[in-house]
């Protein structure tokens, strides 16, 4: 492991020793300079825009969510927009892996780092629960980490003619999608899901919708009742396409990872 050194704010310095190497960007001298938070950092992808910096890269230590896109285009992308080096830092808890190359062609030195680096990015909120009994004081610590997130809700659409109006009551700015709805489901009833402690998983589908990006090249999206923490596994979508509608499905769409099962959580 690589340790990052913060020197100021005097709150924050010290030694960050959760930090991983990349084979593709490797640290091979000392690297200093200010840090920058600049949000997801994801590229534009087929039809959906870059996500916009929240901070300029140029001449700065770029600190970027890991989130779901591949880190090489992340790195790379920063890189281009003139980063002298690259924090991918973790958004859940647990150490930090080191990603393969997928992609990309511009580097600067980077090290994919714990979800710390990225809390800090932002306000914490902490202190300790007191539990006294006879004399005996039990100190519980608790923090909370908040960070902004869109909510994106739509309303209208009553009928095939009336508009349908999208309005985002979270903090965050997020973009969307429209697709066109090919079915629904009924919520499942509580009584028949998988019982606590079953060591089962199921998926509520809610709504299935398909568009057509540009010619040869349809996305589709699925909706489900609940939220998932992981579309890839546990389990994943799987949509079948019938090109004849003779009942028989001709090809099967799904999600999987980039570069391969349980490599990096980089998703296809």
């Amino acid at each position: 492991m690589q340790p990052q050194q913060i020197t100021a704010p005097p709150a924050l310095a010290g030694p960050y020793k959760a930090t991983v190497t990349v084979e593709w960007a490797r640290v091979t001298a000392a690297v200093s300079g200010n840090v920058v938070f600049a949000g997801q950092g994801r590229p534009a992808r087929t039809g959906v825009p870059e996500d916009p910096y929240l901070a300029t890269p140029s001449g700065k230590i770029v600190l970027i969510t890991r989130g779901s896109c591949d880190a090489n285009s992340k790195a790379d992308r920063a890189a281009r927009a003139g980063a002298r080096a690259v924090l991918l830092g973790l958004v859940s808890s647990g150490d930090p892996i080191s990603f393969s190359r997928g992609g990309g062609t511009q580097f600067v030195p980077t090290l994919d780092t714990g979800a710390a680096a990225v809390q800090l990015a932002g306000n914490e909120v902490d202190g300790h629960i007191m539990l006294r009994d006879q004399g005996r004081t039990l100190a519980v610590p608790w923090h909370i980490l908040p960070r902004k997130s869109s909510a994106v809700q739509a309303r209208g659409g009553r009928s095939l003619t009336a508009p349908i109006h999208l309005f985002n009551a979270g903090a965050a700015g997020t973009t969307a999608q429209v697709f066109a709805l090919t079915g629904t489901s009924p919520r499942v009833p509580n009584a028949e899901l998988p019982a606590p402690g079953s060591n089962l998983t199921f998926t509520d589908l809610r709504a299935v919708g398909a568009r057509l990006v540009e010619p040869g090249i349809v996305q589709f999206g699925v909706s489900t009742f609940g939220q998932r923490s992981n579309t890839l596994y546990s389990p994943s979508d799987i949509v079948d396409i019938d090109t004849n509608r003779d009942g028989v499905p001709d090809f099967a769409v799904r999600n999987e990872e980039l570069d391969g099962h349980a490599a990096s959580g980089c998703r296809r």
